[in-house]
């Protein structure tokens, strides 16, 4: 298996390949198929070649975000599999030499809009890439992060992930929503830790904002009904338990296609094992006995 360890014995210098990366390819894939959309349906006509130089700023602009991006998050993407190869965790790329890259990117397709097509235009650029490679958008990377090395074990690393995840959020002034993000994994992880009483109000948060929305995504509600059990698991209140793990069991168990005709029992093996059973989504026959 490919780990972070592999790649930091093996530095070397960069390609163009590496810098290429750097700009994430796929993303900036749609946001020129984006662009070319909007000049087809625009009304009017458009020179074609103001209409090339609106696209080669828009595309290198959106490149520029994601080596922004790439290098404000480069310390999560060292511990994540799935973005371990990418070129700064790799030694490919230093950190500060991504950071320079982006923002020399980032200045020079807005300053191009504005001199070759519209200020207007480069004035929304400048406002896209900002907000794109804003360092609070690392928020996303560390709840993933908090999540993996909790499910690794290391408990005190994923606290500090999503403490860090949830500081962000609020200092950008993020919706209930948005803020349910951090809040449900954090709490559930304080209370399988033994403190309820920190963890429990930020997962009944989180829950009541899930659960107010217009359409409720009703499997990420029970998977917090499912957190709010745990909570209550670990405070003693297992009568309550029992109401939220048992509203929460039948919309897993259609996710799972087996039935949900269960007797939950009452008291601490019987949930511990019916906590099992929802988060590996398992047949209660192999859970409960």
């Amino acid at each position: 298996m490919t780990s972070a360890a592999t790649y930091a014995v093996q530095p070397r210098v960069a390609t163009a390949g590496d810098y290429f990366a750097l700009l994430k390819p796929r993303v900036m894939s749609l946001v020129i198929f984006t662009g070319v959309a909007g000049l087809l349906v625009a009304p009017g006509s458009i020179d074609p070649l103001t209409a090339f130089t609106a696209l080669l700023c828009i595309a290198v602009g959106a490149g520029a975000s994601g080596a922004l991006n790439m290098a404000y998050d480069s310390d999560i993407d060292a511990v994540m599999a799935r973005t371990v190869a990418r070129p700064i965790p790799r030694g490919a790329i230093a950190r500060e030499e991504a950071l320079a890259f982006g923002w020399a990117l980032s200045v020079g397709s807005v300053a191009f809009m504005g001199l070759f097509v519209n200020y207007l235009a480069a004035a929304l650029l400048a406002f896209e890439a900002a907000s794109d490679a804003e360092p609070a958008n690392r928020s996303f990377g560390l709840e993933g992060l908090g999540e993996v090395l909790t499910a690794r074990g290391r408990i005190p690393e994923a606290e500090r992930a999503l403490k860090e995840a949830l500081a962000l959020r609020q200092a950008a002034h993020d919706q209930p929503f948005g803020l349910a993000w951090s809040q449900a994994p954090l709490g559930r992880l304080l209370c399988d830790r033994g403190a309820p009483a920190e963890g429990m109000p930020l997962v009944e948060a989180a829950l009541k904002s899930r659960s107010s929305e217009a359409r409720p995504d009703d499997v990420l509600v029970a998977q917090t009904r499912v957190a709010l059990g745990r909570c209550l698991v670990a405070a003693g209140r297992f009568e309550e338990a029992q109401t939220a793990l048992a509203s929460a069991y039948p919309v897993l168990a259609a996710q799972s296609k087996f039935g949900s005709d269960l007797q939950i029992p009452v008291g601490p093996p019987g949930f511990g094992q019916l906590c099992r059973q929802i988060i590996g989504h398992r047949p209660p026959a192999e859970a409960v006995p």
